[in-house]
């Protein structure tokens, strides 16, 4: 962590004030945000940013974003998935729309397959110029194609969140077209974002975009990877990747299976939580949520109490319903928005 600001590092007032983090009244920027900084993003300079996940990439965005609308940009937000879209909405309605943009519910869209509204539930009549629009990416090539191919993009920011889906194999050829279309109509300011580029990638495509390369490997949380089998434990950590312990003993009466250990992991005097497993398939979701069930229930009282009475009924969302009052909470693409608030 940095607790200062480089020098010059462009960023407004009133962007220092609400969308930077502190600690006792100091900045508290990660390595990656110190870096983008020192690189210009608050100047206006194009950036590629690449660092993994949890240090800071969407704030550095924000500042981008935030920078745009004081100026008097267009502001476009580029996301890989609906839900993604859905959940940047929602973020910038609370963090930009009374501070940044007067409290405009109008000047604040969200464009994607499903549906194009503002804030305040209407539909736009021209999303592209509103000062923020949050969009997959193939609803903003949409956008844009429906209206001509743009020429001159000079006053508008444009953040690519996810860049990495350009290498895609069935979506990245429409990502390709796109920033084609907007790298040759030449943007105000652009932010690409990603946690997983490699080295020479990243290099190719910031020298393709003619941005430049912020390349940070810093964790600010480390994780710990352990890979179990017949032989034992292997575990490495994020802190110091170039030592790997083999070989470690398997806790006693521990089977091969995700149920298993979890429980063990869970009956730690010190438990490593959170714990998130990612699944293959949905259906592989529900099952090991219904196999861990029994493991926390004991026919006891249950430790949440969460009442979901005014929501919508879905199968899924009945199911968290159910398993999260055991503390164990399930998340895909079924579940309604306010439902994954919950979880």
């Amino acid at each position: 962590m940095k607790y200062l600001f480089p020098e010059h590092h462009g960023l407004s007032k009133s962007i220092v004030t609400d969308l930077v983090f502190k600690e006792d009244e100091k900045p508290a920027l990660t390595d990656a945000q110190y870096e983008a900084l020192d690189a210009g993003v608050g100047r206006g300079e194009s950036l590629l940013v690449v660092s993994p996940t949890s240090t800071g990439k969407t704030r550095i965005a924000v500042w981008a974003i935030a920078n745009g609308i004081e100026t008097g940009c267009n502001t476009v937000y580029l996301v890989t998935h609906r839900a993604l879209a859905k959940q940047k909405f929602d973020e910038f309605k609370s963090s930009l729309l009374d501070k940044f943009l007067d409290g405009n519910g109008s000047a604040l869209v969200i464009a994607t397959g499903d549906y194009v509204i503002n804030a305040e539930g209407d539909t736009p009549t021209d999303p592209l110029s509103v000062p923020l629009l949050v969009a997959t990416y193939e609803k903003y090539l949409a956008l844009l194609s429906a209206s001509g191919i743009p020429t001159d993009m000079g006053k508008t920011v444009v953040v690519c969140d996810e860049i990495q889906l350009i290498g895609d194999k069935f979506r990245g050829q429409n990502v390709e077209i796109l920033l084609t279309m907007i790298r040759n109509a030449g943007w105000k300011q652009f932010v690409g974002l990603s946690a997983v580029l490699e080295s020479r990638d990243a290099n190719d495509l910031a020298n393709w975009l003619g941005v430049t390369l912020v390349s940070q490997h810093a964790r600010e949380m480390h994780l710990r990877y352990e890979c179990w089998s017949h032989n034992g434990i292997a575990m490495v950590s994020s802190e110091q990747p170039e030592i790997i312990q083999e070989n470690l003993p398997r806790p006693t009466g521990v089977n091969l299976d995700p149920v298993s250990i979890l429980v063990s992991l869970l009956n730690q005097k010190v438990k490593p939580v959170p714990i998130i497993v990612f699944c293959m398939k949905k259906q592989d979701m529900y099952d090991l949520a219904e196999q861990l069930l029994p493991q926390f229930s004991n026919g006891g009282p249950t430790q949440l109490s969460i009442v979901f009475d005014e929501l919508p009924e879905t199968s899924a969302n009945t199911f968290l319903a159910r398993t999260i009052a055991h503390r164990v909470a399930i998340h895909s693409a079924d579940l309604l928005p306010s439902y994954s608030k919950t979880a």
